[in-house]
């Protein structure tokens, strides 16, 4: 979704959330029997206003940042040798369990390596973390 769609979003979302306000405050509450005069809807309305810029601003910069899932951000980062890789077996990161394929030759299970590359559910791994 593009920037302009979240701005759109949230103005529409922001010009909705007054209407029904006016509408509660000047429609509903009368039919239940209740008033509230124009000094106490006003600062509802400013705040209600205000959330909803700050919404907006969040939801742009939210939108604008790298996603930070997927197989790039696992390069980098430290697993254990669950079994022997020679040069293929199996590590641990981040509590799963994932087929790795070492550049170093043998590893002992139990060693800490460090992941350097992603090839579809096959981690490339070394030896010796820097």
């Amino acid at each position: 979704m593009s920037t302009k769609w979240i701005l759109l979003d949230a103005v529409v979302g922001g010009i909705l959330k007054q209407a029904a306000l006016v509408a509660i405050a000047f429609w509903g509450l009368p039919q239940l029997g209740y008033s509230l005069p124009l000094w106490a809807v006003i600062p509802i309305a400013l705040v209600l206003a205000v959330q909803s810029g700050f919404s907006c601003v969040i939801a742009v910069s939210v939108h604008k940042r790298k996603p930070v899932t997927g197989p790039q951000m696992m390069i980098g980062k430290q697993c254990v040798a669950i079994t022997v890789l020679n040069p293929g077996g199996y590590v641990r990161l981040d509590a799963e369990l994932w087929q790795a394929v070492s550049i170093d030759g043998v590893v002992e299970a139990g060693t800490i390596v460090q992941v350097v590359a992603v090839n579809g559910i096959v981690l490339t791994v070394k030896g010796k973390p820097s």
